[in-house]
């Protein structure tokens, strides 16, 4: 959850706003969120000295997902992460007796 408000608090603040989010799943061991953007590309990440709160976004987004990147998109840009999904563990309970 926390990812996807760092990718629309990104394109909210500094991309002209969000067009369009979706969640995919590529393959069972991950989501791939993707958010677009009005802004054109580049999306590119500053260097630590000339960090904005739009250099924040993207080290948290970083620090947050296995990869993400952006790419144009039909009217702007479309950012991209990819979250590991973690298969859920079979929790047993003992019985007392």
């Amino acid at each position: 959850m926390l990812l996807c408000n760092a990718l629309v608090s990104n394109a909210e603040t500094h991309r002209g706003g969000v067009r369009e989010i979706r969640l995919l799943r590529p393959d069972p061991g991950c989501v791939r969120v993707e958010v677009d953007d009005w802004a054109p590309p580049p999306v590119v990440r500053p260097a630590p000295s000339n960090w904005t709160s739009e250099g924040l976004h993207l080290l948290l987004i970083e620090r947050l997902c296995a990869r993400w990147g952006a790419a144009p998109g039909r009217a702007g840009t479309t950012m991209w992460a990819y979250v590991p999904v973690v298969a859920p563990r079979k929790v047993t309970h003992a019985r007392h007796t």
